[in-house]
């Protein structure tokens, strides 16, 4: 029993040991599967660590590139919530830090978008893409705004991105090219329709021909391209083209008289004007001429310069002194009658336009300034004369008669002052003899029996002014006839001319009889009433 037992017992304890190393190869298992298990944790530790340093990086990266754009961009989540917003955002919209989950439309925006929300709807709706140009903020910046879809990592749409994009630069440069292309679009309207304008190539053929060009000349554009210039309008010039190229190349500019034919053979003169044009390597390409019709031009001129020469030499010939005084008071014309009148010559009237009131007698310088202030006070085509003296440059005296009259344009415009000057001299001298012979005794020269009738009758009223008597002296010399009869005429006229100048006569009514009148005769003769 003992033998079974410890047999037994030996079994038992053999199965035990099977068992315990059974359980130990178990234990090596787990302990293996343990240690792949650490491996794979290990592993995936790392790769966890190498996407958080990852989404780290993509953080920082989002958030620097947020920061360094100067595009305002503004993220919002599906509910339209804010999720991130770039730097240049808050001069849109009053942000901070806080705002972040705050819808959209409770911040106050400084950007006049009011279809800001409804695109951000549409854009969640339709997944497409919104843009709207022309929107402006309170600074008056111009922006283009784009509203685009926000995708998660899986694709899905999770919210909207909004940029906002300054233009204001492109705004004022479309403006300027606009403004600029207006310009060129009126010029060159202006150039197919200004002047003739003809530009060749450096071989004189016809490359641009405008309308004005059409006009003048009779030849359509097509007509004309591709023709030698000077074949076309038959050019005729007074120097050679060789010389006037030679000019035209060593001044740029040419400018010249040439004389062309027309279409109908009509004969035209006209102002031309060359202009070379090069490339960057100096050669000419091409050369533009401007020409301008001056045939009539240059009829008028001739018939002007034809009556010019008729009315100088009609005016050169004239009698009196003719001028005209431009509004400056410069002499514009004057005849070469001025040195007869005058003894100067038109040219020292001109240097010196002064001469005018120089030449005026001392006396009349009170009537000249009052000619002069009266025919400068008036607006109008009146005519002032006026008679006064001169001094002739030789000391001579000499009376003029003086006329003048302002001239005025059609226009009103002032044009100066025309004068006529005519020597009276013979004229005044012919009056005062004239007068002399109607009013004095030619012999004493005492006022004749006319003339004392009139100072009697002065004398009267001057009496009766002054309430004073006056009396009337007669003279008659004692033997005048006997002394007139015995030593003749002469002695008898020395006798009257004597008496005249001895004493105070009012006149001589006969021969020998002379009157004189004596005022405040009562108190002379002690008569009281």
């Amino acid at each position: 029993a003992t033998s079974e037992e410890m047999r037994s017992a030996n079994e038992e304890v053999m199965a035990m040991n099977e068992e315990l190393q059974s359980a130990n190869e178990e234990l090596e298992s787990s302990k293996e599967e343990l240690q792949s298990l650490n491996e794979e944790l290990t592993t995936s530790n790392s790769n966890l660590e190498a996407k958080n340093t990852e989404s780290d990086l993509l953080n920082a990266d989002l958030y620097n590139l947020l920061r360094s754009s100067e595009t305002a961009t503004l993220m919002l989540d599906a509910q339209l919530k804010i999720r991130r917003y770039s730097p240049a955002m808050t001069s849109l919209m009053k942000l901070i830090d806080n705002d972040i989950g705050r819808h959209i439309d409770d911040l106050v925006r400084l950007v006049n978008d009011p279809l800001l929300i409804q695109d951000c709807g549409a854009v969640l709706l339709h997944k497409k893409v919104a843009s709207v140009d022309n929107i402006r903020d309170n600074n008056h910046h111009w922006f283009m705004r784009r509203v685009l879809p926000y995708k998660d990592a899986h694709g899905t749409i999770a919210g909207v991105v909004v940029n906002y994009v300054d233009i204001t630069s492109l705004k004022e440069a479309g403006e300027r090219i606009r403004e600029h292309t207006e310009k060129l679009e009126w010029k060159s309207n202006l150039l197919a329709k200004a002047a003739p304008i003809i530009a060749r190539d450096s071989d004189d053929r016809i490359i641009f021909w405008n309308q004005g060009a059409e006009t003048l000349y009779g030849w359509t554009e097509t007509e004309a391209l591709g023709k030698v210039i000077y074949e076309l309008l038959k050019t005729v010039s007074t120097l050679s083209f060789e010389n006037i190229k030679n000019e035209l190349l060593s001044k740029q500019i040419w400018i010249g008289e040439l004389l062309h034919f027309t279409k109908n053979g009509n004969k035209i003169l006209v102002e031309s004007q060359w202009t070379a044009y090069h490339d960057y390597t100096g050669n000419l390409t091409a050369i533009v001429e401007v020409n301008k019709d001056i045939t009539l031009h240059r009829e008028a001129q001739q018939s002007l310069a034809e009556s010019e020469v008729t009315l100088k030499t009609m005016m050169d010939w004239t009698y009196n002194w003719e001028y005209w005084l431009a509004p400056n008071g410069n002499v514009i014309y004057m005849t070469p009658s001025v040195l007869r009148i005058t003894g100067y010559t038109a040219e020292e009237f001109e240097r010196n336009p002064a001469l005018c009131n120089l030449i005026i007698h001392e006396q009349d310088t009170h009537l000249w300034e009052r000619h002069v202030s009266q025919y400068l006070a008036h607006n109008k085509n009146d005519v002032f004369s006026i008679n006064l003296r001169i001094h002739r440059k030789n000391g001579e005296l000499r009376w003029i008669n003086h006329t003048s009259h302002q001239v005025f344009a059609p226009n009103g415009a002032y044009l100066g002052l025309r004068v006529s000057v005519l020597d009276i001299t013979d004229k005044k001298l012919a009056e005062d003899q004239i007068l002399e012979l109607a009013n004095f005794d030619p012999l004493t020269h005492l006022p004749n029996r006319r003339l004392l009738q009139d100072r009697m009758n002065q004398s009267l009223i001057t009496s009766e002014r002054n309430q004073q008597f006056c009396g009337l002296l007669m003279i008659d010399l004692d033997y005048f006839k006997k002394i007139n009869d015995s030593e003749g005429h002469d002695i008898g006229d020395k006798l009257l001319i004597e008496t005249a100048r001895s004493y105070v006569f009012i006149g001589r009514l006969w021969y020998w009889l002379f009157l004189s009148i004596l005022f405040k005769a009562a108190a002379l003769c002690g008569v009281k009433n």
